[in-house]
């Protein structure tokens, strides 16, 4: 169970710290690999609700296979978005974009941020799952 709450949400976001993530970040990325699957940390630089995820902790998952860093997203100021492009792109990660829309209650609004077509081509390239059918 505490494997699986840690492929949903960061490390850090459990308090465990940047110093302890080693272990528990590559048991994830493994999992997440051998399903087939692509991983990508949701809005790790959000500070709305008092959660930001340490860089160091980041650069400790791209170091453990991380694939990808949601940059878009609406708890994201301009600076977090800045540090996240920066480490997408030293990284060759994924970038991407949610509304992180959850229906009524939250101000969100579906669709207000999104993932690129042609980041999502890379999501697909990655994922050995396979599965995904174009609509139509």
């Amino acid at each position: 169970a505490d494997l699986a709450l840690a492929l949903h949400q960061p490390v850090a976001h459990r308090q465990v710290g940047a110093t302890t993530t080693g272990w528990l970040g590559r048991a994830a990325e493994q999992l997440v690999a051998a399903a087939g699957g692509v991983s990508v940390i949701a809005h790790p630089f959000t500070g709305s609700r008092g959660r930001v995820l340490d860089p160091a902790v980041v650069l400790e998952m791209v170091d453990a296979g991380l694939d990808g860093l949601e940059v878009d997203h609406r708890d994201h100021d301009d600076a977090a978005r800045d540090l996240a492009c920066s480490i997408v792109r030293e990284h060759d990660l994924i970038a991407t974009g949610s509304s992180d829309y959850h229906g009524a209650g939250k101000l969100n609004r579906l669709g207000e941020n999104a993932t690129s077509p042609e980041q999502f081509e890379r999501i697909l390239a990655a994922s050995t799952a396979g599965g995904y059918l174009p609509p139509g």
